[in-house]
């Protein structure tokens, strides 16, 4: 049965589609966690950052991300699991968006900071949602074991080698794609 209001919605669920949203999200996350690791001096450079203002650029994300993932798996039980995934979703998506647009240092902090609280939201959400969908036993083990792949290729994915240049307009601009992932 599903709790937090969504069984009085009516939604029925559909496991395969459940799985590949959840599987998305968390590569999402993963990958963001990651990838401006490899960016960092390509954001350095065309934001202008200090030495010791860049390590914010990864803090504030991770210090949200970590320190809000109680309150978003609470969220997630009183307002609805699908409710605040949509809700983390999109915060995640317009804080990408504000990150690739930031002009100035502390601009880009904050993007990174509202990045981790929509995260802190999709993850406990997610796997709130893969745990009501898929019932104890092999099917749940299987869900899992496709969602921790996910999470692995997020993380993994940003060490792949890559190719072409780092920007079209040049390495004022090259940060953005690491942001606008």
């Amino acid at each position: 049965m599903l709790r937090g209001g969504e069984a009085a919605a009516g939604r029925a669920t559909r496991p395969g589609a459940t799985l590949a949203a959840v599987a998305v999200v968390q590569f999402m996350v993963s990958l963001d966690l990651s990838v401006v690791n490899v960016g960092l001096p390509r954001i350095a450079a065309g934001l202008g950052f200090s030495a010791a203002g860049l390590t914010w650029v990864i803090h504030a994300y991770a210090l949200t991300f970590g320190g809000l993932l109680l309150l978003g798996g609470k969220a997630a039980d009183r307002y609805g699991r699908r409710r605040v995934l949509l809700f983390g979703l999109g915060l995640f998506g317009l804080a990408s968006l504000a990150g690739g647009f930031a002009q100035e240092p502390g601009h880009l902090v904050a993007a990174r900071a509202a990045q981790g609280i929509g995260a802190a939201a999709l993850a406990p959400a997610a796997l709130a949602l893969l745990t009501a969908t898929f019932p104890a036993g092999r099917a749940r083990v299987r869900a899992f074991g496709v969602w921790s792949a996910t999470n692995a290729a997020g993380g993994a994915l940003v060490v792949l080698p890559r190719t072409g240049p780092p920007s079209r307009t040049g390495q004022a601009d090259g940060h953005r794609k690491e942001i606008l992932v």
